[in-house]
Parts: C-alpha cells; structure tokens; sequence
C-alpha cells in the first residue's frame, strides 16, 4: 500500500496521545468529537480507537483560519 507523497509514514496514536499532541483539546473533547461526526478521522481496531498523527495535523491545517469573523 502507497501513501500520498508528502505525509509519510504512519504515527499511530492513541486517544490519549493524540489529546496531549493538540493543545487544549482533552480526550473527551475527542471522544465528543467522534459522536457528532466532527474532528479528525479516527480508526477502530477492536476496541480501541486511534488517529494516524500526520491526519491529526493534516486535518488542524485545514481548519486555519485568518480571521474571527464567520464567512459570507
């Protein structure tokens, strides 16, 4: 399997490692994030849930913002 060109190898993370690598976002804020659909795309395997790390930053990347004011 091939990954696009410029995200590299996996980082695979656990809730709780992903929460720690994004400042002010806690495990529930994740967990509440996967219910309503929202947030980074997440992988379950079993039980457990876990995020590719380049996905996590790919995904705060594309929820940059230049200014506070909401869009026309």
């Amino acid at each position: 399997m091939t990954r696009e060109p410029n995200t590299g190898p996996r980082k695979w993370a656990s809730t709780e490692e992903t929460a720690e690598a994004l400042p002010g976002v806690s495990q529930q804020t994740l967990a509440n994030w996967r219910y309503e659909g929202r947030g980074p795309r997440y992988y379950k395997v079993g039980r457990k849930v876990i995020y590719d790390l380049n996905e996590v930053f790919e995904w705060v990347e594309s929820n940059a913002r230049t200014s506070t004011a909401r869009a026309s």
